[in-house]
Order: C-alpha cells, then structure tokens, then sequence
C-alpha cells in the first residue's frame, strides 16, 4: 500500500495527474517501463491519460459548483438554482418618462390621446415608447390636464390635502401652511400649481422645506407669483403624459381537442418586460400567480416563466393546482418587449409630435411631445448573477411576508410595476423618535433607476403603489411608510494627460467620466467610495498617461446609512453662505467695502479646480502668491493692496492676505472684500479636464534682497508650487498686465513675496533676452515652469 501514496486525490491539474501518474508507474513497474522521454510513446500515453483526468476533474468541479449560490458562475445556474426554492430571475423592467403634450390652437371639441400610441426618441437609437393611458385635451385647452392633489382645508378624499398654500407677491415661493406634509409624497417636477379662481399656472421647477418647517413643504415655481400676498386654495395637476418603453405585442393559440393538463405555449418575442404578461381564455381574464403550486384547484391561473436562454412560457394548471385549461379554448396573451436601462432617457431625447383624435368629427389633430421636464425612469436590464447570488437567500428566508427588516427590504427591492417602473433598492428602519408607540412603523427608503442605471428617487405614483404593496406583505400590527433617501453628487475634480497628442483629449475625456460614472453607480446607499478604488480604475483608462485628482484627496463616506452618492452633474451649483466680518469702510478708489467669510462645501481644492460666482458674474480663480491660497479678482470686488487700513488690522491677523479676496485651498475658507450688493455666492467645481502636452516654460529672473542658496531655494518651491494650480490653456505672466485679471497672479510677485525678497528687478520668460510679458498656452496644453535661473543662479 505504500507504493500507492504518491496518488494524491484532492490534485486535479494537469501536472499534478502526469506526475502522479510518472510516480505510480516507477514505484509499480520499475522494471518494465523506463520510457519518460520527451518524445517516447511512454510518454505520449501518460500525456493523454493526464490530460483527460484534468479535463474531467475540471468539468465535475465546475458542475458541482455551479449547484451552489456562492459559487455559481453562470446566469443559467441561477435560474435553475433559484427554481428550487420557487424565485425566479426578474426580467427587464420598462422605463417611464412624461412628456409635455401640445396642439397648436385650442380646439371646439375633446382631443383623445389614444393608450398605446407608439413614440420613438429622436436620438440614434429611436427607442420605441408607447403612450401609457388614454388622455383628453379639453376643447378649449392645448394640453391634457390630470389633477394629482387639490389643496383645500374645506374639502376631503384621497386627492386633497386638508390645508391652505401660502403665497408672495414677486415670490417664487409657494409653502404648505400644515409644515408637517411632505410634498414630495404626492407632487413631482415638473407638474403645475394653480390657484382657485386663477388663470395662471405655475410649474414646479424644485420641492424643499421652507425655513422653520419639518418636513419639504415648499414648492419652487418657475415664475414669480403674480397675485396678492396671502392664503389661497388650488390643485396640482399635470399637464403632461406618460409613456413606457417597449411594445406591446399579443400572441393567439389555440388549446387541443382532447384534455391537457399543465398545458403550455411559448411567446413568439423576446425579451419579456417584467409583470407584462396578460392572458385572456376564451375572452375571459386569468390571473398571474408566482408559482401554480400555490394556486387552489378551481382557481384560472397561470404561471409565466423565462428559461435561462431568454425564452418564456406560459404554463397553465392540472387540475390539483389551477385549473386546467378548457378544451379548443382560445388564448390571447399580450404583453410588452423591450425594457432595460437604455430607456431611462436624457431630457430632450424625445421631440416629435404624434396624431391625436377629436372625437366628434373624427378629424385629426397634430400634437407635440418633449420631455423638457422629465427624464426617463425605472428601466432595468434583466436580473444578472451577482444580484440574484444576493436575492435568492433573501427570498428563501423572507417566505414572501414581512416580519424583519431584511424580509422588508427584500420584498421592496424586488417590487415592480406595469406602469410606474420598478425598486431597485430598498433599505428598512424602524422609527425610534418613541419605541413605544412607534417601533411598528417600517420606514422604508427606496430608489428606482435613473439616467446610465443610477439611483434616483421613487415617483409619487411609484411610491403609493409600493406602500400599498409592502402593506399587503406586513404583519398586522406593522404601518409601512416609504421615504426619500438624501442623495448628493460625488464631488470630484481631476485632470488628466493624454499618453501622447495623437490621443483625443475629448474621446478620453468621455473614457474617463465614463469609468467614474460605473464607479458610483455602483454604490449603494450609505456605501462609501473608496478613493484607491477610484485611483485604480482611473488608471486603467486607456490613453491616459498621469491623473492629478483636485478632490476627493481621500474615502468619501456618506453622512447617514441612507444617503447615497450620485453621478456627476455638469455645473451642478453649490450655494454658499456669507456672514460679514467687522464694520464696512469707505476708501478712496472702491468706495464702501466690506470683509466677508464663507466656506466651501468641498475642501481641499485647487486654484484651477473649481468657480466662484457673485451674482451672474464669475470671478478670476488664480494660484495665489502665498502657497496654498488662491486669489479672486472680479466685479464686485475691492482692488488688492499690499496694507489695511489702520482701523482694520485688529480684525485681520494675517498680513500674508493684506486687502485681498482669498481662497484658502486646505480649509476651503473665503475671504471676500466686497463693494456694494452682489448677489449670491455659489461655486462650481471643474470636474473633468485633460490635456494632450505639457511645455516647459524657463523663468529668468533677477531680484535684490537676500541672495543665499537657500532663500534661492525658497523661491524655487515658491514657484513651483503656484505653477501647479495653473489652468490647462492658461498663460504663464511675467508681470502685471494692466486691463487682464489673470495677471494678478504672476512670477514677479511671488517672488516679491518670498521673505528676504525687497525687490524683482527683471523676469524673462523661455529666453534671457525675451522681452515677452507672457507665454501663452494652446487649449489642450499645460504650461510648466522649467529652469529657475535667479541672478544668474541655477543652483
């Protein structure tokens, strides 16, 4: 038996089979087989024989792996796995977007929009959509009109909210006087308030909560209010409709003449959008059921299912669970194609127009579609592996009630429909302002997919209908409430290099937003990013030669467990707050002006990482000559000077910043010196740029004061470290340029600003001879300070 120890069965490649096999033969057959030569016969033998072992080893690992969720590696394992325990793979879910709806001139008699009036997106896709619901334009009207909530203290009902609108002459303001009711749970974007006995309409371009109030009470219009200030009453509604993506399609068979049981037929198109699947017997409604081992005897059920080769079937009972399917019946199944997060369109993809009908003469009427308010929602592609890994345990413990929050959350997470769009992630709490009276209210925050798969908030319609379907599956004592999450855009800023100018700065650009946009999305609520995650993925970017990330500079973790991170915004607007410091004063060239301080929401930034705004008006954003600040010059502004007044040095306690509007780029403190009322501040960050070379640019220069190796030194790093925050396309100044704000920050006053330093006699830019005031940069090039010669130093 010893000789048979060198056979070892937990081995299973292919090396390890040759040289098992190699070690049995010489401990067996010592004497009769000596023939291990690389081209022996022997050995061509022990090859194949080794070989196929691996093989089959491998092919048995992967079957028995593929029975077990947590090794599973195909979507088809799922589908089969998860049969067992009665889940099935959801299939992809359509996206809803409204559109505004516009005839031309109003009309003597009802237009009527007809439910499913097929809309194709004008981009190079030309998805399909079909409109939701039949719509009417009124006579008189040039848009439909679907009243969502009527605002009234005198009335009562499911669309009424028992309360008065408060309003403000030239405001855009309009708040709930009952602060507790959250709009959100009943209005969206882009609907329209109007006033009882009003003419005018007000769209509805933000929901917040006014000063003071607890919960998001106010709606933002788009236009100021126009009445008297007070109480009104009125209604939301809509003026828009809405459409799904897909088709519908129906599909006709014919049952047999003699008695089947667990009758089926398969549906002639792919792929299924989820919960789409309607059947009619004989001109007679079935009813959907998850699974027909569930359905009671005398019930018409039938059961849809979709194999892992994307086909789907529908199955009819056998008489024990569901009814069979009466002989020579006629079945109709209808259903939707299509589906996926391709649907969750931009704003603007749709502008096209479709043919309405006036009922009374049949004649018809041109009407006009754009979602210039609403971009697409809800779509998902089919369930893949990775989530059904996570979903199929879930289910299996859930049992399809609601006991604990993971029974709650998975059951929202997996909840879907027809019309409003689907859940694509849930997260449960329990209220515990009061355990004892309240630790039976379920609050559940929820997402559905937005624009490229990301998470957005729930529609009002989406919501009620997944309150009214979480209360289906509580247990009686529970109240299910469904909440907003807080969500906000990752603040990101970088800058890359292009591997050489043959790659286009603007196709890289695209590449790298791209790889940030899957890195967020990604993320769950509560979820933080991580910033070597980023880096690493950042790096693979093909064309990219080096990265120089702005902000983040380190892990970004959300303020709560149900905040989540949101893809970029372009120019999305942060507002920041000003509180003034010490008592204006009055000078000669700027007139009043007065200290104000305010913080950056996001910090440590760059000089060429973000924008500053007063008003309408930008701000110049330039390396400062103090390392580590950044100086602001524009409209509004006090001019800078090297010394305060008197009066105002006990205020300041840093004469680094003298009479200066300055950014400190580690803390994000501002410092603004203002004159007169200018508006608002609010700031944007610079979120992807690139650039295809960089060119160095030799500085030349000559100064008095202390003329040590070390303070040369000193200016070197002083200069190279305000070089750094240069922008890509921005000029290198040698000098002040009377008339040009960007030449505040130049190379002769950070070197006059270097301790020891009384004095910058000349400085010459790319040559000793050049007389040039400034180097200027191409739009995709960086300048870069080369050689320092500082009297006629290099050092």
């Amino acid at each position: 038996m010893a000789s048979d120890s060198t056979l070892r069965y937990i081995q299973f490649d292919y090396q390890a089979q040759k040289d098992a096999i190699q070690q049995r033969i010489r401990a067996r057959y010592p004497k009769l087989w000596n023939d291990f030569l690389a081209g022996g016969f022997g050995t061509v033998i022990i090859d194949i024989v080794a070989f196929s072992m691996a093989t089959m080893a491998f092919l048995v690992n992967r079957q028995a792996s593929e029975q077990f969720v947590t090794t599973m590696t195909l979507r088809e394992s799922a589908v089969r796995v998860g049969a067992l325990v009665g889940y099935q793979l959801h299939g992809p879910t359509a996206a809803t977007v409204s559109c505004e709806a516009t005839i031309q001139a109003t009309q003597v008699a009802n237009v009527t929009i007809a439910k499913g009036t097929l809309v194709r997106t004008s981009d190079s896709q030309s998805l399909p959509f079909e409109v939701a619901n039949d719509y009417i334009i009124a006579a008189g009207q040039l848009t439909p009109q679907t009243t969502v909530i009527s605002i009234n203290p005198n009335l009562a009902g499911a669309k009424v909210l028992a309360t008065n609108a408060l309003v403000t002459n030239g405001s855009t303001n309009i708040d709930i006087a009952d602060s507790t009711i959250d709009m959100t749970q009943y209005v969206s974007v882009g609907q329209t308030f109007q006033a009882d006995n009003d003419t005018n309409t007000y769209v509805i371009t933000a929901i917040e909560a006014a000063p003071g109030a607890v919960s998001n009470n106010r709606l933002i219009v788009a236009t100021a209010w126009a009445g008297a200030t007070g109480t009104v009453t009125g209604q939301v509604f809509d003026q828009r409709i809405q459409l799904l993506q897909g088709i519908t399609v129906t599909d006709s068979f014919s049952a047999p003449s003699n008695d089947t049981t667990s009758f089926s037929v398969k549906l002639s198109t792919t792929p299924i959008i989820n919960n789409s699947v309607s059947v009619l017997v004989n001109g007679a409604a079935w009813t959907s059921v998850s699974n027909l081992n569930i359905a009671a005897s005398d019930q018409t059920s039938f059961q849809s299912k979709t194999f892992a080769s994307g086909a789907t079937i529908v199955q009819f009972g056998d008489g024990t669970f569901g009814t069979k399917l009466p002989t020579d019946a006629i079945i109709n199944v209808t259903y939707r194609t299509g589906g996926g997060v391709a649907g969750n369109i931009q704003l603007n993809t749709i502008n096209t127009s479709i043919t309405g009908l006036m009922a009374s003469t049949s004649s018809p009427v041109t009407i006009t579609l754009k979602n210039s308010t609403s971009t697409g929602q809800g779509g998902s592609d089919a369930e893949g592996l990775e989530s059904a890994r996570v979903n199929i345990p879930f289910f299996a413990r859930t049992n399809d009630r609601g006991v604990t929050l993971d029974d709650y959350q998975t059951i929202a997470t997996a909840f879907s429909h027809p019309v409003f769009g689907n859940v694509a992630f849930a997260r449960a709490n329990i209220r515990t302002e009061n355990a004892l009276l309240e630790g039976n209210i379920v609050v559940i925050y929820a997402w559905t997919t937005g624009v490229n798969g990301g998470l957005v908030n729930l529609t009002p319609q989406l919501k009620q209908a997944l309150q009214d379907f979480m209360q289906t599956k509580a247990v009686g004592t529970d109240l299910v409430q469904i909440f907003d999450g807080t969500s906000r855009p990752v603040p990101i800023s970088l800058r890359f290099k292009t591997l050489n100018s043959t790659f286009s700065v603007t196709d890289t650009t695209r590449l790298v937003s791209d790889t940030i946009k899957a890195e967020i999305i990604a993320l769950r609520p509560g979820q933080p990013l991580i910033f070597s995650d980023l880096v690493g993925k950042l790096d693979a970017v093909f064309g990219v030669d080096s990265i120089n990330i702005a902000t983040p500079i380190a892990d970004l973790t959300p303020s709560n467990s149900t905040e989540l991170f949101t893809v970029l915004q372009p120019n999305f607007v942060y507002a920041l707050d000003r509180t003034g410091v010490g008592t204006p004063f009055t000078t000669s060239d700027d007139g009043t002006t007065s200290l104000y301080v305010a913080q950056l929401p996001v910090a440590p930034l760059q000089a060429w990482s973000f924008n500053l705004f007063l008003g309408p008006n930008q701000l110049t954003v330039v390396p400062g000559a103090t390392a580590g600040f950044a100086e602001l010059y524009g409209a509004n502004l006090s001019a800078s000077k090297d010394t305060l007044p008197d009066n105002l040095k006990l205020i300041d306690p840093e004469p680094a910043q003298n009479f200066k509007s300055t950014v400190n780029l580690l803390t994000g403190q501002v410092r603004l010196w203002l004159k007169g009322a200018p508006g608002d501040s609010t700031m944007t960050l610079n979120q992807v740029g690139g650039y295809s070379t960089d060119r160095s640019v030799n500085v030349y220069i000559g100064y008095t004061g202390d003329n040590t190796q070390t303070k040369r030194r000193e200016i070197r790093a002083a200069l190279r470290a305000w070089s750094s925050g240069l922008p890509v396309g921005g000029s290198i100044y040698g000098v002040n340029i009377p008339g040009i704000l960007a030449s505040n920050s130049n190379v002769s006053t950070v070197v006059h600003n270097v301790s020891g330093v009384t004095g910058v006699t000349r400085v010459a830019l790319d040559t000793p001879a050049s007389t040039a005031q400034r180097v200027l940069a191409q739009d995709t090039e960086l300048l870069r300070l080369g050689n320092i010669v500082l009297n006629n130093q290099v050092d």
